[in-house]
Parts: C-alpha cells; sequence; structure tokens
C-alpha cells in the first residue's frame, strides 16, 4: 500500500492519537476541509454494521470542519456523506493519519500500470495462497469453535479489502477505472456466504457438512478471482 500511494504521488503521515489528549492534538494539526484517514473501533462508528454489536477495527475518511461532527467518506460502505462525532472519534480511534503530496523525481516519468501488477501478484500468489488456506478451514472439524471464529473475521478481513481495491480502481482514470467491474456485488456475495458459514461453524458442534461446502465455496471464489487477475492483465 505505501508504494502504491507514492506511485501516486501520495504518502501516509502518521500522528499520535492516544486518547484523548494525543488525538486532540493531532487533530488540531489538520485545516479545515482537510482529509483525515481514520482508524476506529468499528462497534462505534454509527453506520457500521457492528456499530453497538462487536468491536473490530476500521478505516474511513473524515473531513475536518469547524464543527463538533465530521463529514465522512467510507469505500468499504460506498457511504458518502456520513457524520460522526469529534468526541467518538478522540475516544475510539487507533490511527490518524494525513495524506501528504509526494514532491515529483527529477528526471522522465516511470510509466506505472499498478492494476496490472497487483495482478500478475495475484496470479503468481492465489494458488498458494488457495493451498495454505482450504487446510486451515478444513481443520475447523477437528478444533475448538473459536478456531472458526477467527477465520471467519479473517474472512471479514479479506471482504474488507476487496472493497477498498474496488474503490481504488474506480477512482483511477479510464480506460483502467474499467476493472473495477469485475467486482460485482454477487462477488462480494459469495464471500459473505463464506464468511457466513465460518460464523455458524464456530456455533454448530456437528459442522463437517457445513465446512466442506465451505470449501466448495472457498475454491471456487478464489479460482474466480485468479480469472479476474488474469481478464486484468491482459488489459494492461
Amino acid at each position: 500500500m505505501p508504494a502504491a500511494l507514492e506511485a501516486m504521488g501520495l504518502r501516509l503521515q502518521m500522528l499520535p492519537c492516544a486518547p484523548p489528549g494525543e488525538a486532540q492534538e493531532s487533530l488540531s494539526f489538520f485545516q479545515d476541509g482537510e482529509a483525515i484517514l481514520t482508524g476506529m473501533d468499528a462497534c462505534y462508528i454509527p453506520w457500521s454494521p457492528l456499530y453497538r454489536l462487536h468491536h473490530g477495527p476500521h478505516y474511513f475518511i473524515a473531513r475536518k470542519e469547524d464543527s463538533d461532527t465530521l463529514t465522512c467518506l467510507d469505500p468499504t460502505y460506498s457511504l458518502s456523506g456520513g457524520t460522526i462525532k469529534a468526541a467518538d472519534i478522540l475516544a475510539y480511534t487507533f490511527d490518524i493519519s494525513r495524506l501528504c503530496r509526494v514532491p515529483e523525481a527529477a528526471g522522465p516519468a516511470k510509466a506505472i500500470s499498478l492494476p496490472e501488477e497487483e495482478a500478475r501478484t495475484v496470479l503468481e500468489n492465489h494458488p498458494g495462497f488457495c493451498r495454505r488456506l482450504l487446510p486451515a478451514v478444513r481443520a475447523c472439524i477437528r478444533k475448538e469453535p473459536e478456531y472458526a471464529l477467527l477465520l471467519a473475521r479473517y474472512t471479514d478481513a479479506l471482504i474488507n479489502n476487496r472493497y477498498l481495491y474496488r474503490c481504488y480502481l474506480n477512482s483511477l482514470p479510464p480506460p483502467r477505472n474499467d476493472c473495477a467491474a469485475h467486482f460485482t456485488e454477487e462477488f462480494y456475495t459469495r464471500w459473505t456466504a463464506i464468511k457466513n458459514g465460518l460464523f455458524k461453524a464456530s456455533v454448530c458442534r456437528d459442522n463437517k457438512d457445513l465446512i466442506d461446502q465451505v470449501c466448495r465455496r472457498l475454491s471456487s471464489v478464489i479460482l474466480e478471482e485468479i480469472d479476474m487477475a488474469e481478464a486484468i492483465r491482459k488489459t494492461g
């Protein structure tokens, strides 16, 4: 991610954010209208499905304003124009970062094709990723229920990453932003079914059939991602 940001002329400056004192001081560094990359406990983010239900890390972008309420953008949930109280950010943040421009290096510009590079990485790494992940899921049949719960949370993080990647692809100039069309709602629904299956397996004592179904779905969606990566690579 840092390399991808620098390729786009940006870098992240992480600021002290121990609540509430350091977070208050860091927020004061931002000018009105400036974007703040905010990491916060999802249990206290009003638009999050985990609001007041479950703790977990989540990132969104808040806009600094001369007000007790900040306007927010959350690509994960396709939210634009949401609001959150500054007091909640101060109390529950774990990351406050500023997006800074990187000075252009002297010399000829280097051609960059980030989506194609990411696609090549997927083609190289996904077969091994599948070989490692499937045995871990199958082990849920023998292990304690908490093991399936951990894998469900891991799968949720994978889904979040894929939403953020689609948002990044959409932000690219044409025709590269056409790559985002591969990430359909049906694609995310298939990943969500895997996550929900693992959550269910964590509360079922006899979960063999359920885990077998999760493994089939996981194999299928990873193969789908390999096909998507191949299609994106060919556009480069």
